[in-house]
């Protein structure tokens, strides 16, 4: 009889467990930016004018942020984050957006702009902030670069990460970057140059983490700027075939507003094949670069344009060691907070779903 109840008892701590291991919401929407705070509140941007806030069951506590030019106002949102001095939001601006940097409490009220050393005329858009442990703030800043061809003209982007201190002042440029982005032709559309090359970047106490999509490692920095370490990637650089062309000509089939740029007449898939300067090789890896609580690096594997694979470098930034993880082929990873991994899929209604999922019980195959 003890062993039936002690059998009981376990079954309801396990059911409990998995309960609090797994958690899903269906009613927040998974945007480009989501960031956590240190109470587990979500924050996500909403289109590109404001930023939405909710509590750690999903529920929206409030907007900060409206489309505008004017005070509080976000015009065109690049990113956001979090100042862990202040617990202050930064927001910056993208392409035609404001020329400056807005600061909100985390009740939503607007703060001001951040007055920062920066040559704004020299850039056109500001994309993603972040911040170091001590309050330094690293801002990615881009130029735009066109070159005219006789009939077309591609696009270049010059991008660079800047360091400054807590106050604004101009420390460092870190790191720079040039790729052709996108091509344009009147009367045949615009369109992003495909598998083009691209930054991403992340800080982790003192270290600046950076990687080139096109390249088959990454670059950890030190403070200064200095690099201290090159870790190789454990997938291979891939020359660009036809039945990659082919992949990708599918995939612009169906995205809604190509679709129906074809039947409309005034985009041309074909004109594009022959004309657009294809890079050579494909991505070796894509996507935003995550790190969890024990310090691990997550890098991406590039698998093309129908995402058949969800495959992941797992980097020990202590020891440097290397491993392959792999994860559900429709679910995109969004985030890790704490010891929790956070995963955006649509369900069969393309509704947003969110899954919050404990560390440990991801890697023991449990959902």
């Amino acid at each position: 009889m003890k062993s039936r109840k002690l059998f009981f008892v376990l079954i309801i701590i396990f059911f409990h467990f998995m309960v609090s291991a797994t958690e899903v919401f269906k009613d927040i929407i998974a945007g480009r930016v989501f960031i956590l705070d240190n109470q587990g509140n979500f924050y996500v941007n909403s289109g590109s004018h404001s930023i939405s806030k909710y509590s750690p069951c999903g529920k929206l506590i409030l907007k900060m942020g409206q489309k505008g030019e004017g005070p509080g106002d976000i015009k065109r949102l690049g990113w956001f984050s979090i100042n862990p001095l202040n617990n202050t939001i930064y927001v910056t601006e993208f392409f035609t957006g404001n020329k400056w940097l807005s600061k909100f409490s985390m009740d939503g009220k607007y703060l001001g702009d951040w007055k920062c050393d920066l040559d704004w005329i020299n850039y056109d858009a500001l994309s993603v902030i972040k911040f170091d442990i001590k309050g330094n703030v690293f801002l990615e800043a881009i130029k735009s670069s066109p070159r005219r061809y006789k009939d077309f003209t591609i696009g270049a982007f010059e991008t660079v990460i800047i360091k400054f201190s807590p106050k604004g002042e101009k420390l460092k440029e870190v790191y720079t970057f040039t790729s052709d982005f996108y091509a344009e032709k009147g009367g045949r559309g615009n369109i992003t140059i495909p598998f083009h090359s691209f930054l991403n970047w992340n800080i982790y106490n003192d270290k600046i983490i950076i990687r080139e999509s096109h390249a088959d490692f990454i670059n950890v920095f030190s403070p200064d700027g200095k690099l201290e370490k090159r870790i190789p990637l454990p997938f291979k650089r891939l020359k660009i075939k036809e039945k990659d062309l082919d992949e990708w000509d599918s995939y612009l089939k169906s995205v809604q507003w190509i679709k129906k740029g074809i039947a409309e007449g005034w985009f041309d898939l074909k004109y594009w094949r022959k004309r657009l300067p294809f890079p050579k090789f494909k991505p070796v890896s894509v996507g935003q670069l995550f790190i969890d609580s024990q310090g691990n690096l997550y890098s991406k594997k590039h698998s093309g344009y129908q995402l058949k694979e969800n495959t992941w470098a797992k980097i020990n930034l202590s020891n440097y060691k290397i491993s392959i993880v792999k994860f559900n082929p429709d679910e995109t990873l969004l985030y890790i907070w704490k010891n929790y991994f956070f995963f955006h899929k649509l369900d069969g209604k393309d509704n947003d779903i969110l899954t919050k999922i404990d560390e440990k019980m991801l890697f023991q195959g449990v959902r």
